[in-house]
């Protein structure tokens, strides 16, 4: 990240007669060297229109000088890793503004100005930190979809039979909507605006179905094809849980279904769809 600033661990070791020692710093922060540049030259100038004196005496008068460009350079990266911070800050602001937002109207009609007022910021600082409603938008979903790849791992991980880890994933998708609103209805409005989210749970949602294949649990015409029935099926059940709309079934229902059509038998089906999260996911996630 640029507003990370690297500073030396190793003090400067103490100056020899006619050198000057130099504190390296980020180029991000030039101006701030120098600034302490300038001004211990200007000490060092005024030392040396003074009547030279003991040995001693000047040794003293130029640690001095050097004591204190350090310290300006010190004080100008403690600046300096402040504003840092700040940017961060106001950056993150718009970003949990931008879900919040767009969950409620969906992303086409949400406007910058609808997000930097929900941010509580200046409309101009948008631009500082994203060039589009698209671009933020996209970033909010890639954040949150970090956390469905490391769930599909670890189900993965955890499950031989694919038919058992496509159930668990299904089951938490739905679920996820429940437990976190905002993200539900981010999802259900964005997916068809944004192609990167598609992209991304087609992506998964294939890996899946073709691992089953592997292992002779499902049995398909086209992947692609049913992980389009699958995606569409699961975002509509997403937005009628969200509604309030879908009965306490809906959830095992829709798993069922989807299993049905993936190949797996009835009554299999059915006792799949029936399971709950394992402890490992619903310690992870807080399901």
């Amino acid at each position: 990240m640029s507003g990370i600033l690297r500073v030396p661990a190793a003090a400067a070791e103490p100056a020899k007669a006619g050198s000057t020692n130099i504190v390296r710093i980020s180029t991000l922060y030039r101006p701030a060297q120098e600034h302490a540049d300038a001004a211990a030259l200007e000490v060092e100038g005024q030392m040396a229109r003074r009547p030279k004196r003991a040995g001693s005496a000047a040794t003293t008068e130029r640690r001095r000088a050097l004591d204190q460009r350090h310290s300006l350079a010190s004080s100008d990266v403690a600046k300096a890793t402040r504003h840092s911070r700040s940017r961060e800050t106001t950056r993150q602001k718009l970003i949990d503004a931008a879900l919040a937002v767009v969950a409620r109207k969906g992303l086409e009609n949400t406007a910058i100005n609808d997000i930097t007022e929900e941010a509580d910021v200046g409309f101009g600082s948008f631009y500082n930190y994203f060039s589009s409603k698209s671009e933020i938008a996209t970033i909010v979903f890639e954040m949150r979809a970090k956390e469905l790849a490391i769930i599909g791992d670890m189900i993965a991980e955890h499950e031989q039979d694919p038919a058992t880890a496509v159930s668990y994933i299904q089951r938490l998708f739905l679920t996820k909507a429940v437990a976190d609103p905002v993200w539900g209805w981010f999802v259900v409005h964005a997916t068809n605006s944004l192609p990167e989210m598609a992209r991304v749970f087609m992506m998964h949602g294939k890996r899946d179905i073709e691992r089953g294949i592997a292992a002779r649990r499902f049995s398909v015409v086209s992947v692609e094809t049913a992980m389009r029935i699958i995606l569409s099926a699961l975002l509509g059940t997403m937005r009628a849980i969200l509604e309030k709309e879908a009965p306490a079934t809906t959830v095992n229902e829709t798993i069922e279904c989807l299993l049905k059509m993936l190949g797996i038998e009835e009554s299999e089906a059915r006792a799949l769809s029936q399971k709950k999260l394992p402890r490992y996911i619903a310690r992870q996630f807080g399901t």
